[in-house]
């Protein structure tokens, strides 16, 4: 798994040399490889290459900033949500723009410097 992202990693930067940050999503939202007695996570490996990584939903009350695993972060998924959901959230959208200056959003990469820095 390492070795896979690493060379991921090696391809977006050639791709995308400006781009000097970037945060993981972990495919179909699984942090280990394996099964039975085999299965391993990798969160590790992540957190060796990213600052953030978002992972199964796991909270429906979100990441406290101070307590969250930035390397497996709970998210939301909208693969299976009806329409009327993510209409929903088309309109959080347009809510948190139309009050941009009481409310920061960003990449998570961005959240998770911050994060980071702050401490």
């Amino acid at each position: 798994m390492e070795t896979d992202v690493c060379e991921a990693e090696r391809r977006l930067d050639q791709l995308f040399p400006e781009q000097s940050a970037r945060s993981f999503a972990y495919p179909c939202y699984a942090s280990d490889v394996g099964r039975g007695l085999t299965r391993t996570s990798y969160v590790t490996v992540i957190a060796r290459q990213f600052r953030a990584a978002r992972a199964r939903c796991t909270s429906i009350r979100g990441n406290h900033p101070r307590y969250a695993d930035l390397h497996h972060l709970s998210s939301w998924s909208g693969e299976r949500m009806l329409a009327a959901e993510l209409i929903g959230l088309v309109h959080l959208l347009e809510h948190l723009a139309r009050y941009r200056s009481r409310f920061w959003v960003a990449l998570l990469i961005e959240v998770a410097q911050y994060i980071l820095q702050t401490g």
